[in-house]
């Protein structure tokens, strides 16, 4: 069964120096992160999230944080995945920084593949990196 999580879970999680630290990019503040009040998002043993954002009228962008000592991911986020497929969700966009090589691994293992990468998108320690787009039907 999933649990819906509150922006506010979210935005927690997000914050958490232990997550933050995967996806902050040079100039960007904790305290300037704010979950979307209009996302569908998913509470994983209170340890992280799945979140969904609707981006056409069948694709969703997906983002996945999770806290030390989340076990079972893998298998959580492809059972969110079909939930969303149930409420209409065709295609799933994963933006991911080029450092984050976890969740990229994540990524792969639930069937997502490179579909595409936008070079010095991000910076992160005073050098360009690229963002990897992975998406999956």
């Amino acid at each position: 069964m999933l649990v819906q999580a509150s922006p506010e879970f979210v935005t927690r999680v997000m914050r958490d120096p232990r997550v933050w630290r995967w996806v902050a990019e040079d100039g960007v503040s904790p305290e300037s992160y704010i979950c979307s009040p209009r996302a569908v998002c998913f509470a994983h043993q209170g340890r992280g999230f799945a979140m969904f954002k609707k981006c056409t009228q069948t694709m969703y962008e997906i983002h996945v944080a999770m806290l030390k000592g989340a076990t079972n991911v893998q298998p959580w986020v492809m059972a969110c995945i079909a939930e969303m497929r149930r409420r209409g969700a065709k295609k799933f966009a994963a933006p991911i920084a080029e450092w984050n090589r976890a969740a990229l691994r994540l990524a792969r293992s639930c069937g997502f593949v490179e579909e595409g990468r936008i070079s010095a998108a991000l910076i992160r320690n005073g050098r360009p990196h690229a963002l990897i787009f992975m998406g999956a039907c």
